[in-house]
C-alpha cells in the first residue's frame, strides 16, 4: 500500500482530537489487517500532521484539497484510516 498526499495537494484544516469525523467515505484502510498497513498508515500519519504542522495524535482530521477541487477529508481513529467528502465537524 502506499498512501501519500495527492500530487499538488495541500493540507487546508486540521482538526485536533475528536473534534472531528468524516463521511460519504472513498477509502477505508483497517491498519488491524496486516503490520505492513499499521507501518504504511503511521507514516501517513506523521506525514500529514507535519504539513498541517501539528503532532499527531488519534480521532483527528485534516483536509486535503488539490489546486480548487475537492476537500478530501482524512481521518486517522484508532488504527484506521478513513478518506471521506464531508466533513462532520461536532465535537464527540
Amino acid at each position: 500500500m502506499n498512501l501519500e498526499v495527492p500530487t499538488g495537494g495541500r493540507v487546508v484544516k486540521h482538526y485536533p482530537y475528536r473534534h472531528a469525523r468524516c463521511w460519504d467515505h472513498v477509502l477505508i484502510v483497517n491498519g488491524w489487517n496486516s503490520e505492513g498497513d499499521t507501518k504504511e498508515m503511521r507514516r501517513f500519519h506523521d506525514h500529514m500532521a507535519s504539513l498541517a504542522g501539528v503532532r499527531p495524535d488519534n480521532h483527528e482530521v485534516y483536509a486535503v484539497q488539490r489546486d480548487e477541487g475537492p476537500i478530501f477529508y482524512y481521518w486517522f481513529s484508532d488504527w484506521s484510516l478513513y478518506v471521506g467528502l464531508r466533513l462532520d465537524d461536532k465535537k464527540w
